[in-house]
């Protein structure tokens, strides 16, 4: 009998420490604190060139969503975010043939630098010459945290 009562104590003592170290290894890895929320897409933007953008105040969000609905109507509504929390990115794949908007995905992060990564969706070779021209965007928002936004590829 105490070998089964001591048998269930070790048991019990071993999985709550493995809780406990898998916890605080979550709590350590940078990709959980990086989420990016995907506000708007689509395949006009009405930029010509490729560009990243990060948008800290309302003002910029306004003058953006007025390049993006300048010529679409009814335009994108202006999406409602708090500068004091949250900031926005956008990418602008410039002028191309495929519809299909980017996507922007986190690649890593330091004390002052956060890495972001562009998820093209078109396979050069497959290119029609003869397709429509777009320019595909997208735009998320993020956690402010302070630090500098970069995107490898531009």
């Amino acid at each position: 009998m105490k070998r089964v009562i001591c048998f269930f104590f070790i048991l019990f003592t071993s999985c709550t420490i493995l809780k406990e170290i898998n916890t605080e290894k979550m709590e350590q890895d940078p990709s959980k604190s990086i989420s990016l929320e995907l506000i708007v897409h689509d395949s006009h933007s009405g930029i010509e060139f490729q560009e990243f953008r990060v948008i800290e105040d309302l003002g910029a969000l306004k003058k953006l969503f007025l390049q993006i609905n300048k010529t679409r109507k009814p335009g994108f509504p202006i999406p409602e975010i708090d500068f004091d929390k949250d900031i926005v990115v956008a990418y602008f794949s410039g002028l191309g043939s495929d519809t299909r908007p980017p996507e922007l995905f986190f690649i890593s992060e330091n004390d002052s630098l956060i890495k972001l990564g562009i998820k093209e969706k078109i396979v050069p070779e497959l290119v029609d010459t003869n397709a429509i021209s777009t320019s595909a965007f997208c735009i998320y928002k993020m956690k402010n945290s302070g630090k500098i936004i970069s995107v490898e590829g531009l």
